[in-house]
């Protein structure tokens, strides 16, 4: 939509920021189901998820990117330092980072995720890189400063979660501290498709995506689950023993343009159990275990335009600003 119908991403973006609640918090969305009037704060509202923010501030940056309309960006400034100032007042402990308190507080809205998450992590170290983009833009050096040294904290923190085979996917329960979990290094394809840079230390990063190749696309012959690896707790959890096709889609790409061909194999595998189900253009919210979707699984749901993050970059080459 940004590369083919800017002006169209342009109305969504002042929609979502006119929409952006007194104390700034990012809504989920502009209104479930049939209406665009009524935003929503997540399916587990009131509890507030975590990465709604960061991936507010990294939409607002993609479209500069995209179209260099600086005016959108200043008018924009003040929502988001706003919206930043949220973030940053539900990290506890200063370390950079929000924790998530086991409400459904992030998109893994029904596993009762706590303490520090790697999928937050990454995607916050990319929207703080994305902020200082932007401040820079603008001229506003203090902010540079300021974003800078939570940025340093933030990336530190989410290197602290490397053991070395991956970013654990969080410390605290359910219990999952060996295992893999796909949206590890989420930030990561942000930063590729912006030109960021690693969110993490680039070894770790690239560590990191040969594990989750090796065990989460190893582990079924339909799917990449969202977790995979030691046994646990998790397991409870049918959102992680299935798979999102558009986060496999989307780490598939990330894993390919750092040079791993093998994951062409992942969003193959991916794509046919779609083919075979009938859902390609329909695509579910997640493919289970047994490899149906999901029963009863969102209609026409949000991840079908996923697949296309492999021809991203080279549409920009096709694409004059």
């Amino acid at each position: 939509v940004v590369l083919m119908f800017p002006e169209l991403e342009k109305s969504f973006l002042k929609q979502l920021t006119n929409a952006i609640r007194d104390d700034g918090y990012v809504p989920h969305d502009l209104g479930p189901y049939y209406s665009l009037d009524m935003p929503s704060d997540g399916t587990t509202a009131p509890p507030r998820w975590k990465d709604t923010n960061p991936t507010y501030i990294l939409l607002v940056y993609r479209y500069f990117v995209r179209t260099g309309d600086v005016e959108f960006l200043r008018e924009t400034y003040p929502k988001l330092l706003k919206v930043l100032e949220w973030e940053l007042s539900q990290d506890k402990d200063g370390d950079g980072v929000p924790e998530c308190e086991g409400t459904g507080d992030t998109g893994f809205d029904v596993t009762p995720i706590t303490g520090l998450s790697s999928y937050i992590a990454s995607l916050q170290v990319a929207s703080l890189m994305a902020m200082v983009k932007i401040a820079e833009v603008l001229g506003d050096s203090a902010t540079v400063s300021r974003i800078s040294s939570i940025l340093e904290r933030a990336r530190k923190a989410l290197n602290g979660l490397f053991n070395g085979k991956v970013f654990i996917p969080w410390t605290g329960e359910p219990k999952a501290a060996n295992a893999s979990f796909l949206a590890q290094i989420w930030g990561e394809w942000w930063s590729m498709l912006l030109d960021l840079g690693h969110v993490a230390d680039e070894d770790k990063v690239k560590r990191a995506l040969e594990s989750m190749l090796s065990i989460n696309a190893s582990v079924s012959e339909c799917h990449t689950p969202n977790m995979a690896g030691e046994h646990g707790e998790w397991e409870r959890y049918s959102q992680l023993t299935a798979s999102w096709p558009r986060l496999v889609f989307t780490v598939s790409s990330l894993g390919y343009a750092l040079g791993y061909g093998k994951w062409l194999e992942a969003a193959k595998k991916e794509w046919n159990t779609l083919v075979k189900l009938g859902l390609t253009w329909n695509q579910p919210s997640r493919i289970e275990a047994n490899c149906k979707p999901e029963q009863g699984y969102l209609d026409h749901y949000i991840g079908s335009a996923a697949s296309w993050s492999f021809t991203y970059k080279y549409a920009l080459s096709k694409v004059s600003m």
